[in-house]
């Protein structure tokens, strides 16, 4: 009601000098309402302050309240996590359009304001950009309006409501509203006003609204520079006015210098409309385009000037010069196959729910950079402008979202329904009128999850007439859209797709859900997407976990991340299933993006040679050769560097492949056993706005054909006698610096000591277990696996026989029955003890018929306390499985065993390397123990794990701060374990490739020994 037509965000400027210069915000013309704004909650409509609008309102005993915010953070009732559910269902059940009336929170908000003199004689508008779900609003007493739509601007002219000196304010916020049922994202339910209040000053006669378009020619060189103008007079009263306006449009480079020769203008004249278009145009010579490797933007200065030429309103917008191709067989920016190496991200900060901080923003769209992110969708609604603003400067292509999901109900609503065809192109317009000049946009979506039917449509009709520019993108109807979207397909999936021949572009608007400890199988996608030029990449899910930091019970210096099942005990919730980020909702990096900036990377590394003499490397950039890096290079032998430089980044066009001569020198005489490893990196030679000088933006390593055999193993007659001593309840083997106690009812050691220090004092246990991720939860692993979680604990030994085949040489063979069901199964340990110290261990497991998959084959083993720091030669530094390791490379790594935990808001698997060859636990001092594979270079490689917590500790809590650390570190030393898929999290099994199946036997060996 009373809400102005939506439209690009306009704000007056002084002058062109300050237009082109500063912001908006520095504008006379702009005064922010961001404050602390007089709050009173209630509980539903009937209970609010129903006369709280009158400006003689005593509201002395009503809350403070930050504007913008959410009042869920600010400690009123409650957040909600409900994922495919309407948020109300805890209280009640209401049908379309109905909303809940016991629980409808109601927040009544105040404040006062005054108007600058200097607008007098000109008219005044307060905007709200952002009020989650809907609100009237009154000035000095009067009804001015009423909006809804949560996410996009809701603006009133207010002048005829103004007075001398103080206005009240009054805004009355409903949490939920009918139009709430077209915002049933999957998101913590928070209300409030959220996003930026503030007023602005227009004259009687100004810019209405602005659109710029960049057409191309077919070279892409040269573009015609289209500047349409709506010039509105609201001074007028409806008489003609006489005299002729005229506006004037000037182009601006980055360092302010006009590009055009000579202004674009256009006589404006009324002749008693209220509104006038004009369209001026100019052809620009070879423009630099905008895209995101090279996001190259121009100032357009748009002046009117009243019929005596004193100037009433000057307006800036940014631009770029770039077009967007899509159809069959092409979906291109600037004439290239464009490839979306995206993520989905929501508005979500532990601190401040929905009201993201500019600051916030900047560091999001780093990370994305840092970690070659080219593309985020805006799920599920239009984002902060400002988040659009950082896209076109930065460069991130933009799939702009409607703010409508109906998943609940999608089924039926809207469907086809009339009554509710005005409500979702209400939602399309508001979005694309305002956002239609970012050149970082590049595909509007009608929405997400919300059905099929006519008004979708509608929708798509009224888009491709209002901006035929950019294609339309709707995953729920994708007959009506210009390309073919899916959610969560598989890599089989999608390479049938591929295959198909099919010439619709294809995308996956969401895909490798990375909830918990997740992203497995995320290079097998790209394989395939890179395989198939119809394939035009995907957008993870997504990018930020969404929690609510909160104070720890009965310890409020220490706070936590909470999630659904936090807020209100007893109230439905989906729980863990808002934390699906690459990042934690603090920023925290989680260990998966780093897999994600190596499958992402667009500068590919690959031996040249057999020999490794050179390397091809191919630029899979669009726009830009590689003069921005230099090639940083180095050999490590056993992850120790041996040789290192660098060079420029050889000449490769974009799409094009090179070859550089590295200056390697082989060793005249390898270490024998040794490997040899290049690794490489190009690396920013200048900062840019988002990394520093020396930022890697695309490595690779490369094993060097430089191995020679190990040594052979010193023959036990040369090394220290060994005695054996065995009773009925345990074995004890010594020697000179060595003591082993082996206890014969569990099969395991009590004891492993050296030169008198107890380096083990527990294991191995057999271990099938991790600590459930929430991939595992979400298809029920942690049930139908869950045989094999105690079967370790559970075994029953039933022979231990010992035997000292020479002076210097122990062997213990144990053998033990896992209580697993249907039927049992069978570990066999062999203890191989040598003079040395060593000790060889070799496992094998025999499944029983008719058992489900393993988590995991490998044994856990017990250091005592003090051994705390952690060295591994295998991948890192982060932590990596079987189906995501592309981004840890082989090398040398230490940490402390109290890092390992990873940064999950709900404990989980967590810490693992492989293609570990050795790791050590030790103590201060250097001493410990020494974890090493079998030697050779066809031997297994291991996977290993240091934690102080058991793979069951970590399912009996919610939260990390309710872990309780045990004193020893657990030591896992394992064969392999499953991947940690991601294909979804409510269902999908890993690939294939990536399981343990009961259906074969699984044996491995390594050694221990002291550090």
């Amino acid at each position: 009601m009373n809400r102005e037509a939506a439209r690009a965000r306009l704000i007056p400027y002084r002058n062109t000098a300050s237009a082109l210069t500063g912001t908006f915000t520095e504008s006379p013309y702009y005064r922010a309402l961001n404050d602390s704004w007089r709050f009173h909650w209630s509980k539903n409509p009937d209970v609010r302050p129903q006369d709280f609008h009158r400006p003689d309102y005593d509201d002395s005993g009503w809350d403070r309240i930050a504007v913008p915010s959410n009042w869920e953070i600010e400690g009123y009732p409650e957040p909600i996590y409900l994922n495919i559910k309407y948020a109300w269902e805890g209280y009640e059940t209401p049908a379309p359009p109905d909303v809940p009336k016991d629980f409808n929170p109601v927040g009544s908000y105040r404040r006062t304001f005054t108007v600058p003199q200097a607008w007098d004689g000109r008219r005044t508008l307060i905007s709200f950009q952002g009020v989650k779900s809907a609100f009237f609003v009154w000035v000095n007493g009067e009804r001015v309006g009423y909006s809804e739509d949560s996410f996009t601007p809701s603006e009133f002219d207010i002048t005829g409501h103004l007075q001398a000196g103080t206005n009240s304010l009054a805004v009355e916020v409903y949490r939920w509203s009918d139009g709430s049922w077209l915002e049933d994202q999957d998101m913590i339910d928070l209300s409030g006003i959220f996003r930026d209040v503030y007023l602005y000053s227009i004259p009687p006669v100004h810019v209405q609204d602005l659109e710029v378009r960049t057409d191309l020619d077919g070279e892409l060189r040269d573009a015609v520079l289209t500047v349409r103008t709506t010039v509105r007079d609201r001074g007028a009263g409806g008489k003609a006015r006489t005299g002729e306006h005229r506006l004037t449009a000037t182009l601006h480079d980055s360092d302010g210098k006009p590009v055009l020769p000579e202004p674009l203008t256009a006589a404006v004249s009324f002749d008693g409309s209220e509104d006038v278009s004009v369209e001026p145009k100019a052809t620009v010579r070879a423009p630099d385009l905008w895209s995101a490797e090279a996001p190259h933007l121009y100032t357009l200065v748009v002046t009117l000037t009243d019929p005596s030429g004193r100037t009433v309103d000057v307006q800036r917008t940014t631009l770029g010069f770039r077009t967007v191709s899509c159809g069959p067989g092409s979906f291109t920016v600037n004439g290239r196959p464009i490839v979306l190496r995206g993520v989905n991200r929501h508005e979500s900060d532990p601190d401040h729910g929905q009201a993201v901080t500019e600051e916030r923003m900047r560091q999001d769209i780093r990370i994305m950079k840092r970690h070659n992110i080219n593309a985020v969708r805006t799920s599920h609604y239009p984002n902060h402008p400002y988040w659009l603003e950082l896209c076109d400067t930065y460069g991130l292509y933009v799939i702009g979202e409607a703010n409508l999901e109906t998943h609940g109900v999608r089924d039926s609503l809207p469907a086809g329904l009339p009554e509710w065809t005005d409500a979702c192109l209400d939602r399309m317009r508001s979005m694309v009128e305002r956002d239609k000049n970012h050149p970082s946009i590049v595909v509007w979506s009608m929405g997400n999850e919300a059905g099929q039917g006519s008004n979708f449509q509608a929708m798509a009709d009224w888009t491709h007439h209002r901006d035929p520019s950019r294609p339309v993108h709707y995953e729920g109807m994708n007959d009506v859209a210009d390309m073919h979207s899916e959610m969560y397909s598989t890599p089989d999936q999608v390479e049938k797709y591929g295959t198909s021949g099919n010439p619709k572009p294809y995308i996956l608007c969401e895909y490798s859900h990375s909830m918990g400890n997740s992203t497995g199988n995320f290079q097998d996608y790209w394989d395939i997407i890179e395989r198939y030029p119809n394939l035009h990449g995907g957008f993870i899910w997504d990018f930020v976990d969404q929690t609510i930091r909160l104070p720890v019970p009965g310890d409020p210096r220490h706070t936590y991340l909470s999630y659904g099942g936090d807020w209100k005990p007893g109230y439905p919730t989906d729980g863990i299933f808002s934390c699906d980020g690459i990042v934690s909702s603090d920023r925290v990096l989680h260990p998966a993006i780093h897999e994600v900036k190596k499958v992402y990377q667009a500068v590919r590394m690959t031996a040249a040679d057999p020999g490794v003499s050179a390397v091809k490397v191919t630029n899979r950039q669009l726009f830009l050769n590689l003069d921005a890096y230099e090639l940083r290079w180095e050999v490590t032998r056993d992850g120790e560097r041996i040789q290192h430089g660098t060079l420029p980044a050889p000449k490769v066009a974009p799409g094009a492949d090179g070859t550089v001569k590295l200056p390697l020198k082989r060793p005249a005489r390898p270490e024998p056993g040794a490997a040899y490893w290049l690794n490489l990196s190009f690396v920013l030679r200048e900062s840019t706005r988002w990394a520093d000088a020396g930022h890697s933006v695309a490595a690779e390593q490369l094993a060097l054909p430089w191995h020679t055999p190990a040594p052979a193993d010193p023959a036990p007659s040369t090394l220290p006698p060994l005695k054996l001593a065995e009773t009925d309840k345990a074995v004890t083997v010594s020697g000179r610096d060595v003591e082993l106690v082996l206890d014969k009812a569990s099969g395991a050691l009590t004891s492993y000591r050296h030169k008198g220090r107890v380096l083990l004092s527990g294991g191995p246990v057999p271990n099938f277990w991790r600590g459930a991720t929430d991939n595992d939860i979400g298809r029920g692993a942690e049930k139908s696996l869950r045989t094999w979680r105690e079967a370790g604990a559970g075994r029953k030994v039933t022979g231990v026989k010992a035997a000292q085949p020479s002076p210097s040489e122990v062997t213990v063979e144990i053998a033990a029955t896992l209580p697993t069901s249907p039927a049992t199964s069978r570990w066999d340990t062999v203890l191989t003890v040598r003079g040395d110290g060593e000790l060889r261990v070799k496992h094998t497991l025999s499944p029983g018929a008719g058992l489900p998959d393993l988590p995991m084959v490998g044994a856990l083993l017990t250091v005592p306390a003090g051994f705390r720091t952690f060295d591994w030669y295998g991948r890192g530094p982060q932590e990596n499985y079987w189906d995501r390791h592309t981004g840890a490379f082989v090398g040398r790594y230490r940490t402390s065993v109290d890092e390992q935990l990873g940064p999950y808001a709900r404990p989980q698997q967590t810490g693992n390397a492989i293609d570990v060859r050795t790791a050590s636990l030790t103590d201060r001092d250097g001493a410990g123990l020494r974890v090493s594979a079998e030697p050779g270079e066809d031997a297994q490689l291991l996977e290993i794990s240091a934690l102080r917590y058991a793979p069951t500790d970590l399912e009996e809590v919610r939260h990390p701060h309710e872990l309780k650390p045990r004193k020893e570190t657990q030591l896992g030393v394992n064969h392999r374990q499953m991947g940690v898929g991601g294909n979804d999290s409510w269902g999908a099994p890993p690939l294939e490739k990536y399981l343990l199946h009961a259906d074969r036997t699984y044996s491995y060996a390594y050694r221990l020994s002291p550090a």
